[in-house]
């Protein structure tokens, strides 16, 4: 069993934000089919992809009543390779996940199933090798990591399981290794997963964010886990501005998590947690939240953070430094929005196809294909600024160091309001102290320090 710590580093570079370029997607080509089934200006739904390890790349995305494989090789040419049928035909909610050469498929509305389709044929056409619902007819997100299948919010004849795992070793006869028991935390629904080794990010809904760790066997005398099986480790029921906890993304290193909130004017959240006192959000962040967009699902590709972003399109962001998100890419998929009052535009997106393409599904407008970033401009380190101690207590002394004068120091919230000015320092490279407030409550600020061409940020923990 891999343990991990998450830490929050207490020295961090920062970047100014003028070091980013904000660039517009490079569309290669849409794909769309007529003649499809429509629900409220919805035809398609999530996406994924596939690289056969020859050059050959595909989109798999699905519609209402089936699933398209699409030759996406030549990223101006797609083309249609095979058209699937899933059982339910009026299916809102459809996800996808790739294990070696086989693609895991469920739906979530009507009496679906469990579909495994062959792709080693392609671009000749699928195979399907399974199809049942023995171990459930519904389900409403999958994940793979090794060859365990997740199922999220699984229904099946029997029960309704927050979380059910199998084995896909085999993957036309998979097995049932156990269903989810969250001990002692209110967790009866998963919404979707993230598992990266044996760290599990189930997102809950109405009931929060929590972490497991995911073993194959363990003996714990009077436990009712039972091996295989998967203990929490922590998360969160509550935090601030807390929503419909969607969907979450692990960063390169393994110390923060990215998640959504499902919810009209809720930002994207950074998740950490600081040494062993507990996990809590560091940064909230997002594109015109506060207009009232909403995000949908993250996905981390080395720096960068993808999010299919409704009717925002795709949106990127450098994750270089974790706690501090900066909005690098774009593409509005869904032009037509003329608000946000709805759920429409960009379900799903793809940043893992070798060739460095990216793929999008937009719920009206269909398969997008988009070049690679390679012009997005990589930030410049431009200053170091030291703050110690973090975690502060409140009322207590605080150090900063800056090698250059600054100009001014100001304490916000996380929503960017201010809290407190300090007086500004003309020296550079020399330590200096602040008193960090007594009369405010224990959590996560910003302090802001502005020098004569650049506006640094830190985030503190008060205490």
């Amino acid at each position: 069993m891999v343990n991990r710590i998450l830490i929050i580093f207490l020295v961090s570079t920062i970047y100014s934000i003028s070091a980013f370029a904000q660039t517009e997607l490079n569309v290669r080509s849409t794909w769309k089919k007529d003649g499809l089934k429509e629900i409220d200006r919805q035809f398609f739904n999530d996406i994924w992809g596939w690289a056969d390890g020859t050059g050959r790349e595909y989109a798999i995305m699905g519609s209402l009543d089936s699933i398209y494989f699409i030759d996406v090789t030549d990223p101006a040419n797609p083309i249609e390779v095979d058209a699937e049928p899933g059982r339910d035909v009026n299916c809102i909610h459809r996800d996808f996940k790739t294990y070696k050469h086989y693609c895991f498929a469920v739906a979530d509305e009507g009496f679906s199933s469990l579909q495994v389709f062959d792709l080693q044929y392609l671009p000749d056409s699928v195979h399907k090798v399974y199809d049942s619902d023995e171990f459930g007819y519904r389900a409403h997100n999958i994940f793979i990591e090794g060859s365990k299948l997740y199922l999220a919010a699984n229904l099946s004849k029997e029960k309704f399981s927050a979380l059910r795992v199998l084995n896909i070793e085999n993957p036309s006869k998979p097995k049932l290794l156990f269903d989810l028991e969250a001990q002692g935390i209110n967790l009866d629904y998963v919404h979707d997963i993230y598992v990266r080794n044996d760290t599990a990010i189930c997102s809950g809904g109405e009931d929060g964010i929590y972490v497991f760790n995911v073993f194959d066997s363990i003996e714990k005398s009077g436990s009712k886990f039972y091996a295989p099986g998967m203990e929490l480790t922590g998360g969160m029921a509550t935090y601030p501005n807390k929503g419909y906890n969607h969907s979450s993304a692990m960063d390169k290193t393994g110390k923060y998590i990215y998640f959504a909130d499902e919810n009209h004017g809720l930002a994207l959240k950074v998740m950490a947690q600081k040494d062993n006192r507990g996990w809590s959000v560091v940064k909230e962040f997002g594109h015109e939240h506060e207009k009232g967009s909403i995000a949908h699902n993250p996905f981390v590709n080395g720096d960068l953070l993808y999010v299919s972003y409704y009717q925002q399109g795709v949106q990127v962001y450098d994750i270089s430094v974790p706690d501090s998100p900066v909005r690098v890419g774009f593409y509005d998929t869904y032009p037509r929005n003329m608000g946000f009052d709805g759920l429409d535009g960009c379900w799903g997106v793809y940043p893992y196809l070798p060739s460095g393409n990216i793929i999008a599904s937009d719920q009206y407008f269909g398969l997008y294909v988009f070049g690679e970033l390679s012009s997005i401009s990589r930030p410049q380190k431009v200053s170091v600024l030291n703050v110690y101690p973090n975690p502060v207590s409140l009322g207590g002394i605080m150090g900063l160091n800056l090698e250059k004068p600054i100009v001014s120091i100001s304490l916000h919230d996380l929503n960017g309001k201010l809290i407190k000015s300090f007086p500004p320092t003309t020296r550079g490279n020399e330590p200096f102290n602040i008193q960090f407030p007594e009369n405010l409550v224990g959590g996560t600020y910003q302090l802001r320090v502005e020098t004569k061409n650049e506006l640094l940020s830190k985030l503190i923990i008060a205490e």
